[in-house]
């Protein structure tokens, strides 16, 4: 089974979770702040996504609450805002390797080819990046369960 791990517990990120978990995905969040998921912990690991929209329903996600698990993921999402790359980016490269899918989010942005100029650094095979579609057809909002949307 494939396991995800999404760097970012904003709405881009929560509503990915919630989609993929949806999908019976196994997906966790990590927060480079901690803020966004200690809102959604319901402990052990754990986070609670209530989501509405395209889809409806909750879903279970996991937490992370160190950047050094993202090395057991196989596909890796960073969903941060732009601004947040200088940070946060450095943070996450030394935990992504050659076997990981590793997806950036984030259009208008350098950080593709800055992580695969750290891929070269570190001796990581090849990567590549793909155009996504500019938007979904319809949106998917994703909040904690139980408590005010984000």
């Amino acid at each position: 089974m494939t396991n995800v791990a999404i760097v970012g517990a904003g709405p881009i990120g929560r509503a990915t979770a919630a989609y993929l978990a949806h999908h019976n995905i196994a997906v966790s969040l990590w927060s480079p702040s901690g803020k966004s998921t200690r809102a959604l912990a319901i402990g052990g690991g754990r986070g609670r996504l209530a989501y509405e929209g395209a889809l409806q329903g909750e879903a279970e996600v996991g937490v992370l609450a160190h950047e050094n698990a993202l090395g057991a993921f196989d596909v890796v999402l960073l969903a941060i805002p732009g601004h947040a790359y200088p940070a946060v980016l450095p943070r996450v490269a030394p935990h992504l390797h050659g076997r990981q899918l590793v997806i950036v989010s984030g259009a208008l942005s350098l950080a593709p080819l800055w992580l695969y100029e750290r891929a070269g650094v570190a001796g990581i095979g090849r990567w590549s990046h793909h155009g996504a579609p500019r938007s979904p057809p319809r949106a998917i909002v994703a909040t904690t369960a139980g408590r005010r949307k984000c």
